[in-house]
């Protein structure tokens, strides 16, 4: 187990499961977005659990992870998986997530990102990006709880570097939020906080106006997809 994995408790039995709280968050993304997608690319796949939705949905998945350990647990899985968008030949995808990874990229190297997933990405395919909101005061605690983010994302950045490399975000706001999943007891709660949540933001964004929508978010979901 490498460094990394031990800090994020990610142990090699549960590579590859999908909690009961992820698989309704997943299902809404691509019922909502991209209800067509057979060919999906993780890139940072971490410990599985996207891969391991995209498997029991019938999608051909396939995952980029720099981490030989994880790379080890998803080949013993019988995973496609690669160290780099550059193993990747004569391939293009329909859907390519990030969840939680460019963080992890050092700023000057974005561009660089940005140019190989539109170069991986089909002709309708979409780019699901979600960061830790660097627009939200509540995103601090997501940034900086990892010593390995490195830069800190918010949509005019992630707006910037799509323009520039023949991409356009078609949908940059907070988190998507799923109310029924897990335990319904905790509905109506979730209902009032989500209710509150709107207000709240409303108010706030009317008092310090220009503020984008997903501002209380403490993540950002951006979509992308080709700018031509």
């Amino acid at each position: 187990m490498t460094s990394y994995t031990k800090w994020k408790s990610w142990d090699a039995n549960q590579f590859g499961l999908t909690s009961k709280e992820n698989a309704p968050y997943y299902k809404k993304l691509f019922s909502r977005y991209l209800p067509e997608a057979k060919n999906v690319l993780e890139i940072g796949y971490g410990n599985g659990s996207f891969l391991n939705w995209c498997k029991e949905n019938d999608l051909n998945v396939h995952g980029i992870e720099q981490d030989k350990d994880l790379i080890a647990r998803a080949k013993k899985l019988n995973y496609k998986v690669y160290e780099s968008i550059s193993q990747i030949k004569d391939a293009k995808f329909d859907l390519i997530v990030l969840f939680d990874v460019l963080e992890h990229i050092e700023q000057k190297k974005m561009d660089s990102v940005f140019k190989s997933l539109k170069k991986l990405l089909a002709k309708n395919g979409k780019i699901f990006i979600r960061v830790p909101n660097g627009s939200s005061p509540f995103g601090l605690g997501y940034q900086h709880g990892d010593v390995t983010h490195v830069t800190t994302i918010n949509g005019a950045k992630i707006a910037y570097w799509s323009r520039f490399n023949g991409l356009k975000p078609i949908y940059s706001c907070g988190d998507t939020k799923v109310l029924i999943s897990g335990k319904l007891y905790k509905l109506p709660q979730k209902l009032i906080r989500r209710a509150l949540y709107i207000i709240i933001e409303e108010l706030i964004r009317f008092i310090f106006s220009p503020l984008p929508r997903g501002v209380l978010s403490a993540n950002l979901l951006c979509i992308l997809t080709h700018d031509d």
